[in-house]
């Protein structure tokens, strides 16, 4: 929880970027992209602080919130794709396959 507690205290306020990779090979070609968004967090007081790590919702995840819960009331806004964010950009892995003939 310290370290939790540590990892906001340094977002509060300021704006981070987050990577996510997406690796696709095929028979036919091979797919490296990067994907970035850039996460903007509200001022946070310790109150909210210790409030969200009471929650215990941040403490297995990197940066020590998650954007597609309780996080979510931490943060001013996203800039990119949400789901780069929370792990994966599905829409351009679903485009990536599509493109590449393979159906659900």
């Amino acid at each position: 929880p310290e370290e939790n507690r540590l990892f906001l205290r340094l977002l509060s306020g300021r704006v981070h970027l987050v990577h996510t990779a997406i690796y696709l090979r095929t028979p036919h070609d091979v797919v490296e992209e990067v994907h970035t968004a850039r996460v903007r967090f509200r001022p946070l007081s310790e109150e909210e602080i210790a409030w969200y790590v009471r929650s215990g919702e941040g403490l297995d995840k990197a940066g020590g919130y998650g954007a597609q819960g309780l996080g979510m009331a931490l943060l001013e806004g996203i800039e990119g794709d949400f789901y780069t964010v929370v792990g994966l950009p599905v829409s351009r892995v679903f485009a990536l396959l599509w493109e590449r003939g393979f159906r659900p």
